[in-house]
C-alpha cells in the first residue's frame, strides 16, 4: 500500500524520480489493481451541488483522469497489454464519526461510479496513522 503524496510541493526532478520508484513498486508487487486516491477538502455536498459542477470537472475530475492516463501510459511500457493492472480512482472526503468503527463510507454514486466518492472517518485515520 502506498501511503504518501508523490507530488505535493516537490521539484520536477524529484517528482520524476518518485514516480519511477512508484512504478517499480507496482512492477515488483505484480498488483492487479491500483487505486488512485485523491483527498479532497470539500464538504460531501460540494460534489453534488450543480453550482460547483464546472469547477469540479475542470479541477478535480480532470486531474484524476490525468493521473490515470499517466499511470496507464507508463505501465504499458512494462506490461503485456493483456496484464496491465486495473486502475480505479477515488476521492476521499474527510468525515468525522466518533462512534463509528468503519473507515470508509460510500453513500452515493458519483460520476456513474467511475470515480468513487468516499467519506473517510479521519478520527480512525488519526488514531491509526502510524499503522497505515
Amino acid at each position: 500500500m502506498f501511503t504518501r503524496s508523490l507530488f505535493r510541493d516537490k521539484l520536477e526532478k524529484y517528482i520524476k524520480n518518485e514516480f519511477e520508484k512508484f512504478i517499480n513498486k507496482i512492477l515488483n508487487n505484480k498488483n492487479t489493481l491500483i487505486n488512485v486516491i485523491d483527498i479532497k477538502y470539500y464538504d460531501f455536498e460540494y460534489f453534488f451541488n450543480s453550482n460547483n459542477q464546472k469547477e469540479n470537472k475542470e479541477k478535480n475530475v480532470r486531474k484524476q483522469f490525468v493521473y490515470e492516463y499517466l499511470l496507464q501510459k507508463k505501465l504499458k511500457q512494462h506490461f503485456d497489454n493483456n496484464f496491465i493492472p486495473n486502475i480505479e480512482s477515488s476521492f476521499w472526503i474527510p468525515d468525522y464519526h466518533p462512534d463509528d468503527s468503519n473507515l470508509v463510507k460510500k453513500d452515493q454514486v458519483f460520476l456513474d461510479d467511475y470515480i468513487e466518492l468516499n467519506k473517510i472517518n479521519f478520527l480512525l485515520v488519526a488514531e491509526n496513522y502510524s499503522t497505515f
